[in-house]
């Protein structure tokens, strides 16, 4: 009988060792916001001005985060199958939580803003109401926007909208985020920032009044606000 309870004793202390040993992978959140240089973004207020001088508001703002991808310090790195619908109005669109990442040291992450060619056709995500809204036109190469940003600017005592939409397989916007954290069985918050100023500059001035309000179907407009678009997330 010793040796029976002696056994049990063994098997339960066993048991709770193993309850207690440490997870192998965590928690990660991301929690998107957008500011204006450094000033957090307020809609229908025409109170900013872009590098070109335009002074605007804005309306709307929805795009897809996609291929988001977590790079360790050790080379490796974890990929995530994630196409995530975003509108900057709506709370729950804005945060990201990924489970089971694995455990180590991390130093930062990629994705895309828009949608890769193998999934960036029509009707190839859900059908929604969010989705179907940010379907591109047939005749234009079909898939979905990739962006839609929205408003109002002043133009010689008038206040003309615009539309910076940016679409196809060639608008595909690539984001290189540092960041340095660890993941331990833990849950970890990553905030990332979009400044909405960073489209229209850098390395290209981009101006509502000589490129265009509406970037639509033209190619060289809607390419110059992709090469400003690499860093818009990194404040």
């Amino acid at each position: 009988m010793k040796t029976k309870a002696l056994l049990i004793l063994i098997i339960a202390a066993s048991v709770f060792a193993g309850c207690k040993k440490e997870k192998d992978s965590g928690t990660v959140t991301i929690n998107l916001k957008y500011s204006v240089d450094g000033v957090l973004l307020e809609f229908d207020t025409m109170k900013y001005n872009n590098q070109a001088g335009n002074h605007y508001s804005v309306t709307r703002l929805e795009y897809y985060l996609s291929n988001i991808t977590f790079y360790k310090s050790d080379g490796s790195f974890f990929k995530t199958d994630l196409i995530q619908y975003v509108n900057a109005r709506t709370s729950s669109t804005n945060q990201m939580v990924f489970n089971d990442i694995p455990n180590g040291n991390y130093t930062g992450i990629t994705f895309n803003i828009g949608i890769d060619s193998a999934h960036n056709y029509t009707y190839s995500l859900p059908t929604t109401t969010e989705n179907n809204n940010m379907l591109w036109p047939e005749p234009m190469g079909g898939g979905y926007h990739f962006m839609k940003l929205e408003g109002y600017f002043e133009d010689a005592g008038s206040t003309p909208g615009f539309a910076t939409h940016i679409g196809t397989n060639h608008c595909l916007v690539n984001i290189n985020h540092p960041e340095n954290f660890s993941v331990k069985g833990n849950d970890n918050n990553l905030t990332l920032t979009m400044n909405i100023n960073e489209w229209y500059k850098n390395p290209e001035t981009y101006d509502f009044n000589t490129d265009g309000g509406y970037s639509m179907g033209n190619m060289m407009a809607m390419m110059k606000i992709v090469r400003n678009g690499s860093d818009v997330f990194n404040q």
